[in-house]
């Protein structure tokens, strides 16, 4: 993976790969360019010297990628979710919540398919609301993207990419859309990683720090 780069949040907000505005500004933008961009896992850094207006520093964060498997498929049939890292800070520790999927109980984050004038980051909320009964406030900088295959009956699995938008968690609503098809849990970063079965996403929450985001 190439070194990294700076883009000043206060820069001109039309988007470019990788830069903090590149799933932020239009409803349902696509991500192609982040498809074919290598530096890809957003995190905040320290101003640079020199600069003015108070602008916020935005470094990339090497992950080790996975290739993705068409098997018999085209390359317009990979689809784009949007995903939800929903964390909270207890006794110090950073914490993470995982939920269970529907069919096999295996541990991920919650995550879904656009949703018609929607940005990003509020279809990851949406998501994390109804698959886990979260209300917070997702910040609207993409922390990374991971792929997995879904599988669309028995024999297909379609190739999928997420974008993953950090989710900072008030409270956990008792009564929520899919309450009774998961199971849901809080696990430090290091447990979490260790529990989800992509390793793009694993390395995402493993090196999150919320500290580092933005506001």
């Amino acid at each position: 993976m190439a070194g990294g780069f700076n883009q000043r949040r206060d820069a001109p907000s039309s988007p470019r790969c990788c830069g903090p505005h590149a799933l932020t500004n239009t409803p349902l933008q696509s991500i192609s360019s982040l498809l074919s961009c290598r530096k890809h896992n957003i995190s905040t850094g320290r101003q640079r010297r020199g600069q003015s207006g108070g602008g916020i520093t935005v470094t990339a964060v090497q992950l080790q990628q996975q290739p993705i498997r068409l098997g018999g498929l085209q390359k317009c049939d990979v689809s784009t979710q949007f995903g939800a890292l929903c964390h909270r800070v207890r006794n110090g520790k950073v914490q993470v919540l995982l939920i269970t999927s529907r069919e096999s109980g295996r541990w991920l984050t919650p995550k879904g398919w656009p949703v018609d004038n929607a940005t990003p980051s509020q279809t990851a909320l949406r998501e994390a609301y109804e698959e886990a009964g979260v209300e917070g406030k997702a910040t609207p900088v993409c922390v990374g993207i991971y792929s997995y295959q879904k599988a669309v009956d028995r024999q297909v699995r379609r190739p999928c990419i997420v974008a993953v938008f950090p989710v900072r968690v008030r409270r956990l609503l008792k009564d929520y859309p899919e309450a009774h098809m998961r199971k849901r849990k809080w696990f430090v970063r290091k447990k979490a990683a260790a529990l989800v079965d992509e390793p793009e996403l694993s390395a995402i929450i493993r090196q999150f720090d919320p500290a580092r985001l933005p506001g």
